[in-house]
């Protein structure tokens, strides 16, 4: 949220004619970013920044991480609730990066994408899906409305990632990151069921 008000009060820039500083383009990501490893800490920063021309990507985005990473993170403790959500974001922007090159390759000698991938949704969606992990039979009410189980509205958000996916390999045109929220998931179904924890990435020193 400061990242997010810092951008829209100094560096609203949108446009994309290289005139001004853009903050989106200079800490999100781009699939060409994997062919660079000296600007790898984008596949974290993107997770801090948000859409400038809509307040609903930040508003969706924590509303969401405020409902369901308060139960994650009392079951999983504080500290490996941050690892888990920062690793998620990475694993998303890498994942992403990759369907990218792979889906939409580059013809040689053509221009590479210049729109940046942002946002905490790949993050956002590990912690749904962990949520339905620990808690599948808690019931929910979508949009205030619809009462579903957790484990219902995982599978919802996932499914609707897939079509989106397949949509977009299909050569339809979206603004939404599918991979990055589909390679999130995965990254929490496999921490859940392979019973990993990221307590060795502890810098606290031992008693």
């Amino acid at each position: 949220v400061v990242t997010f008000l810092i951008s829209m009060l100094f560096f609203d820039n949108g446009s994309s004619d290289g005139e001004s500083f853009n903050i989106l383009k200079t800490f999100g990501f781009v699939p060409q970013t994997l062919h660079e490893p000296w600007m790898w800490w984008q596949f974290l920063t993107y997770g801090f920044f948000h859409d400038l021309k809509s307040v609903w990507h930040i508003v969706f985005n924590m509303a969401m991480l405020y409902v369901f990473g308060r139960m994650v993170e009392a079951r999983m403790g504080g500290t490996e609730f941050l690892r888990f959500y920062l690793i998620s974001i990475i694993v998303g922007g890498f994942i992403g990066a990759m369907t990218g090159l792979i889906m939409n390759p580059v013809p040689a000698g053509a221009e590479p994408s210049s729109v940046p991938t942002v946002g905490a949704s790949g993050g956002v969606l590990a912690l749904v899906v962990m949520f339905a992990c620990y808690f599948p039979q808690q019931e929910l009410f979508l949009w205030g409305i619809v009462k579903m189980k957790a484990w219902a509205l995982a599978a919802l958000c996932v499914g609707m990632d897939l079509l989106g996916s397949l949509y977009s390999l299909a050569g339809g045109e979206t603004s939404t990151a599918f991979t990055v929220h589909l390679a999130g998931a995965g990254f929490a179904l496999a921490y859940h069921y392979g019973h990993w924890n990221f307590r060795w990435l502890s810098f606290e020193s031992a008693p």
